[in-house]
């Protein structure tokens, strides 16, 4: 199993690009996983642009992507938010990083004994407090904000923003340093613009 906090000679390169990458785009806000891989890789994006992004535990990795939106998924008995490890920064980190008020702690791990769709249920959880949380500072907004996490917690978090299943190309999972964007509607929804760096396109089902 590789070091969670070192990047191989592939994952380097891959910084390099979503570097360059996110340069073309302009954002008003960004946050971040507490995970050392997700804050590290857009590090030189945010001294670059000399911005701060702000921790937010809720778009760390999670279980739970191929059955968010299953009927079956409980509702949480316990609340874990703000209730695991306090997150340290180091002096390094601070100059690019800031904790989110509130949120100085991780969020708990899934009470022990979890079933595999109680896992799921608190990652719904602190997944929709991030959609709270977005919906409270930007809904109604022109702003443009970047949210730097990974694959399962990022397709979940995309799945219940849509609160549907991506058709097309989004069926696949995300690539490492891959984007998607969705726009928020007039009526409060989101679309999905983006996925994997290309312009999304939603399949059209034809009757034979």
């Amino acid at each position: 199993m590789g070091d969670a906090n070192v990047f191989t000679p592939k994952g380097i390169t891959q910084v390099a690009d979503a570097t360059e990458k996110l340069q073309k785009y302009q954002f008003d806000f960004v946050a971040t996983s507490n995970q050392w891989r997700a804050y590290n890789t857009i590090a030189p994006y945010l001294k670059a642009t000399n911005q701060k992004a702000e921790v937010w535990p809720e778009l760390k990795e999670g279980k739970g992507m191929l059955t968010i939106l299953s009927d079956d998924i409980p509702d949480v008995e316990e609340e874990i938010l703000n209730k695991g490890k306090a997150i340290v920064l180091t002096e390094e980190e601070a100059a690019y990083l800031m904790i989110r008020p509130g949120s100085e702690n991780d969020y708990e791990k899934y009470p022990k004994g979890s079933s595999d769709n109680e896992k799921v249920a608190y990652t719904k959880h602190v997944s929709l407090h991030a959609i709270k949380m977005i919906e409270e500072r930007f809904g109604g907004t022109d702003q443009s904000i970047l949210l730097a996490g990974h694959n399962s917690s990022g397709v979940s978090l995309l799945k219940l923003l849509l609160q549907k299943e991506p058709t097309g190309e989004a069926r696949r999972g995300l690539t490492n340093t891959g984007i998607w964007m969705v726009e928020q509607q007039e009526d409060g929804s989101y679309k999905l613009m983006m996925y994997n760096d290309q312009p999304y396109q939603e399949e059209v089902k034809t009757s034979k």
